[in-house]
């Protein structure tokens, strides 16, 4: 900071403190350039524009360029949101071309923008909202003063030119409701009005020396404005522009005035004027008779001062004055105390509500009443004074605030803002929000769906009310809503609705639920909320319901069933009865078997004669409001607590041993089987059975299932002895039903224990693979008729390495025999596709004993339904392809095979051939080369089949087929006598070319007949056939042999050759 020389300080108002440099600055603004709450300070200088950002309290950090580089002289700045986006943009007046900085939203960074300018000198200038549509528009005080429209993107057009001006101060001054103008020009002021046809027309025009500054105030507190003029040649003057626009001198002296601030500088009543000297010391008018003493001046700097903006930068007094000029600028910080003040700072919500007005507030009224008394009136101007620009902010002395209202008139909106200050306290600050004034509530509020006398479960609540109504503000938004016990409860600013009726939807429960219903207008303010009466609200089920007799799958031998339930817990409504069904069905469809409706009791003796069967029983509870529990819950499509009426007494159905029965190990265990599961604690009581020999015997009971129980005698049973079992009436059933009589059976040992179990000696799986099926049949037949003789009594299975047991059924039901067949369907839904199972069985006979472990079965489990794709490509040469050769083929598939097989036939009216051969196949192969030798095919069509079977079990084919030529009929190269020379036995063999008959007849060389054997019928063509004999007893010597073929058609070859004998 540079130190300012020559500080006089000669009143008692201002104290004056240097500030923010020097050099050639000629205009400034307050303004809260990054919206943290205080306002900061811009100067337009020679060196360009610099921001000085004000900490809170008036401190400032270093001067931040906010000009283009390099930088031009500028004469003027103003500051507010001209393209309506929230933040601050400035219009910089300059010696050359006037140009914006429009503020990328950092505070930091702006676009330069000129091209809605000429190049031309500007002096001052002025934002307005001329008519009244948002925007923020600009007045240039030049050579040629223009005013410009803003479009609402910061791009402007001149609408309307007027005479040179070197300052300009807008405001209604004829109380139209139109922004109006004063504009000084050279040795003149002319004031200009807005006319009913929307242009500006000119008042008058009033001779001057040389007005330099203006600003609008109200001199008599009667709600009119008066501009006080700047004369830099002349006694300064304040106007009224009424209808003679009369003129009051300001003080006696003629000093050079060159621009004007109007505020309240004393904290007393009247407006204060301070007036800006250039080269002097700046004087101070005392409102409201304006009369200046010596000590009513001020200086800084060098005094040559040019510009004055207002605000307070310190929040601790009243209004600063920052003063720019020539070698020192300077703040007058207020020395006054805000005790007795009311201070308001005005924020406009155009980039809020798009109705709304400018942020800045330039054109806003306020007013301060004290009863029907005005004590007070301002408009917020956007540039005045002379290039200067006050902050939007204004003071008024306030002794107290007993009756005291603020009204706050919004220049676009027509929104009026009235404050009644009785609530607040000295000093009063407020931060005035256009339209923080809230809207008036709803009334008549009805609920149209509820009895607040009536516990209802119907969380949909239907209301309707009188609107309500927002006058003089930012127009009715909607209506809020809040459910809520807290009488004293306030909804928020949501907008849920903009009519005058809803259904709401509420999780309040309870006696004392209220519904609240505020108005909440455009920016968010809210009435004080509409309450309706408590309703009495429970939307949740009683609980804690048991349902105790009969329980779940529970047998019951009384066909009058008596059904008992606790009584369970509503803490709200309270619960209000029971009512109970029951169904012989799962499903509940269809007619009940008996029902009980809206009881308080907690138990109930049904007069229903319930039959022999599975029945269900549930539980409905139901409180005040209506809600229902059913008990129990829905699980696995049953409906209903599943219990059976049962007062049939059980039977025996099957024992083992039989009855009679021979020949019996003495190792036996004895099975009793019932008619129905047997209650366990009863049926394993050994004082229910008796086994006798010729003594009763000690054993033991055990499960085997709920129908089965096992007698295990404690020692070996006697051999070749008759053996008695008795099964006694006090054993019972799940219902407590005891035999009808007493069951007894005997039989008759044989001579040793069975010690060997029985075998597994076959295994069925079908289908196998599966294919896709989801249940398999499995069977497996058991046998003890070479391990003792007993029966079979059980069969089990294991699945690869699991140990979890696996019980099989017998296919009969009954055990009859040594040899039993079991059965099993497995379900394959869960296992894992296009894998195999190892599946081990194992059987044991009525002595426990276990045989040994089959596990050679395996279970291909598989999803695969479709065949596999064969494809086979012959590769020899098919045109010149005869008996005895070799056929090569190629074989594709398009998945892994489990087996291929390649077949050959040939069906004609006189005789039919097929061959098969079985192909290896290698793991997960899907190619295969297959060579066949045609040794033994008879010549003519070949037809051939390739079949493949996949891991899945499906059978795929393709078919082909080929011509198959004779060989020579009887090939000299393949007929031969060995061994050759011969000494006991020779063998004439030969390979024909097909089927032929075949005739020989052996020689001596001499030609002597020694040998002709029977013919032989039938010599497979391409395969080698024989004739032999004993030679011993034959001469040495050569012989010759005649061999003849002859074919199905007749047609005949013969092979003459020599063979020796020797000893």
């Amino acid at each position: 900071m540079q130190v300012i020389l020559g500080l006089l300080l000669l009143g008692q108002l201002f104290e004056p403190v240097d500030a923010f440099g020097g050099g050639e600055c000629y205009g400034v603004a307050c303004v809260d350039l990054d919206r943290d709450g205080a306002y900061d300070v811009i100067i337009a200088s020679n060196q360009g524009i610099g921001y000085y950002r004000n900490l809170g309290d008036m401190t400032f950090e270093q001067r931040r360029e906010l000009h283009p580089d390099p930088p031009v002289p500028a004469r003027a700045v103003l500051a507010g949101d001209l393209d309506n986006d929230s933040d601050i943009d400035l219009f910089v007046a300059t010696t050359g071309q006037d140009f914006l900085l429009i503020n990328q939203g950092d505070d930091i960074t702006f676009q330069e923008i000129t091209v809605y300018f000429p190049v031309e000198s500007s002096r001052a200038a002025a934002l307005v909202d001329f008519d009244a549509d948002g925007n923020l528009d600009l007045f240039v005080a030049a050579a040629t003063s223009r005013l410009y429209h803003n479009e609402g993107d910061a791009s402007f057009v001149v609408v309307d030119s007027f005479p040179a001006g070197f300052a300009v101060s807008w405001a209604d001054y004829d109380s139209s409701g139109w922004a109006d103008f004063a504009l000084a020009s050279l040795d003149r002021l002319s004031f200009y009005r807005r006319s009913l046809t929307g242009e500006f027309v000119r008042d008058t025009t009033i001779q001057v020396t040389a007005p330099r500054g203006l600003c609008w105030f109200d001199w008599g507190n009667d709600g009119r404005l008066e501009l006080a003029v700047a004369d830099s040649a002349g006694v300064n003057i304040l106007i009224k522009p009424d209808s003679a626009f009369a003129i009051h001198a300001i003080g006696t002296e003629t000093e050079p005035s060159v621009a004007v601030a109007a505020g309240d500088f004393d904290g007393k009543p009247g407006v204060d004027l301070l007036f800006i000297n250039y080269g002097i010391e700046d004087r101070i008018y005392e409102g409201p008779d304006f009369i200046s003493q010596p000590e009513d001046t001020i200086s800084c700097g060098t005094k040559e001062a040019r510009s004055v903006a207002l605000g307070d930068l310190d929040t601790l007094n009243g209004m600063d004055a920052v003063v720019v000029g020539v070698g020192g600028n300077a703040i007058y910080k207020s020395l006054v105390s805000r005790t007795n003040k009311l201070i308001v700072n005005l924020v406009g919500r155009r980039d809020v509500v798009d109705g709304l007005s400018n942020t800045i507030a330039a054109g806003t009224l306020l007013r301060l009443y004290e009863g029907d008394t005005i004590r007070g009136f301002w408009e917020i101007a956007a540039g005045s004074g002379h290039a200067g620009q006050d902050a939007p902010q204004k003071s008024f002395p306030l002794p107290d605030t007993t009756g005291y209202l603020l009204k706050i008139e919004w220049p676009r909106s027509g929104v009026v803002d009235s404050i009644h200050l009785d609530t607040f306290t000295l000093p009063v600050l407020i931060d005035a929000y256009e339209d923080i004034t809230p809207p008036l509530p709803p009334s008549n509020l009805k609920c149209t769906s509820h009895d607040t006398l009536v516990w209802s479960n119907d969380n949909q609540v239907e209301f309707e009310w009188k609107a309500g109504n927002d006058p003089h503000g930012s127009g009715l938004a909607g209506y809020s809503t809040l459910w809520s016990k807290d009488t004293l409860a306030y909804p928020d600013n949501e907008v849920e609705t903009s009519d005058t009726f809803m259904t709401v939807s509420t999780d309040l429960e309870g006696d004392s639920c209220f519904f609240f219903l505020s108005s909440v207008d455009s920016v968010g303010n809210v009435s004080t909320p509409v309450r309706y009466a408590p309703l009495k609200l429970d939307f949740h089920p009683p609980d804690s319901i048991e349902l105790i007799h009969p329980s779940v799958y529970s047998y019951v031998n009384d066909t009058f069933v008596r059904y008992e339930w606790s009584a369970g817990v509503d803490t709200l409504s309270g619960i209000a009865s029971y009512s109970m069904e029951v169904s012989n069905r799962h499903d509940f469809l269809g007619q009940k078997a008996d029902s009980l409706l809206d009881t308080q009791d907690t138990f109930y003796q049904s007069a229903a004669n319930l039959g022999e069967m599975w029945h269900y029983w549930r539980l409905t509870v139901k409180d005040t409001a209506g809600n229902t529990d059913t008990i129990p819950s829905q699980q696995n499509d049953t409906l209903g607590i599943p219990f059976k009426v049962d007062v049939t007494a059980p039977r025996v159905v099957k024992v083992v041993p039989r009855d009679g029965e021979i020949g019996i190990a003495t190792n036996i265990t004895i099975r009793v089987e019932f008619s129905e599961p047997m209650l366990p604690s009863s049926a394993e009581d050994e004082s229910n059975y008796l086994i006798e020999q010729d003594a009763p015997l000690l054993f033991e009971v055990e499960q085997h299932n709920p129908y089965t129980y096992r007698l295990n005698p404690i020692q070996l049973l006697d051999p070749n002895t008759e053996t008695f079992v008795t099964v006694h009436q006090s054993v019972t059933d799940l219902a407590g039903n005891g035999l009808a009589a007493p069951y007894s059976w005997s039989f008759r040992t044989g001579k040793a224990p069975d010690l060997k179990g029985p075998v597994i000696d076959l295994v069925v799986i079908d289908p196998n693979p599966t294919g896709g099926h989801r249940i398999v049949k499995i069977q497996a037949r058991a046998t003890d008729e070479d391990n003792g003789g007993g029966v079979p009594i059980r069969c089990v299975f294991f699945i690869d390495d699991s140990p979890d047991t696996n019980e099989m059924e017998l296919a009969d039901g009954t055990y009859n025999s040594p040899v039993e067949l079991y059965t099993f369907d497995l379900d394959v839904d869960t296992f894992e596709k296009d894998s195999s199972y190892l599946l081990s069985f194992r059987a044991m006979d009525g002595s426990d004993n276990w045989g040994r472990i089959k596990n050679d079965d395996t279970l291909y489990v598989t999803d695969d339904v479709d065949p596999p794709e064969l494809n086979l490509a012959v590769l020899s040469d098919t045109t010149d392809l005869h008996t005895g050769d070799t056929l090569s083929l190629e074989v594709t598939s398009n998945e892994p095979l489990r087996s291929l097989a390649v077949a050959f036939s040939q069906i004609t009216e006189q005789d039919s051939f097929y061959s098969q051969l079985s192909v290896s196949i290698p793991d997960d192969s899907m190619f295969f080369r297959v060579d066949v030798h045609l040794s033994g095919f008879p010549a003519g069509r070949i037809d051939g089949a390739a079949t493949g079977r996949d891991k899945g079990g499906n059978l795929g084919t393709t078919t082909f087929g080929f011509p198959l030529l004779s060989g020579d009929l009887l090939p000299q190269e393949k007929a031969f006598a060995a061994p050759n020379p011969a000494s006991s036995q020779v063998g004439i063999y030969f390979t024909p070319g097909e089927n032929v008959e075949a005739s020989l007849r052996v020689f001596t060389i001499d030609g002597q007949e020694v040998w002709t054997p029977d013919p032989i019928e039938i010599a497979p063509g391409g395969e080698r056939s024989v004739f032999t004999t004993d030679v011993s007893q034959w001469p040495v010597g050569l012989y010759i042999f005649v061999l003849q073929a002859t074919n199905d058609q007749g047609q005949k070859a013969k092979v003459k050759k020599v063979f020796a004998v020797v000893r």
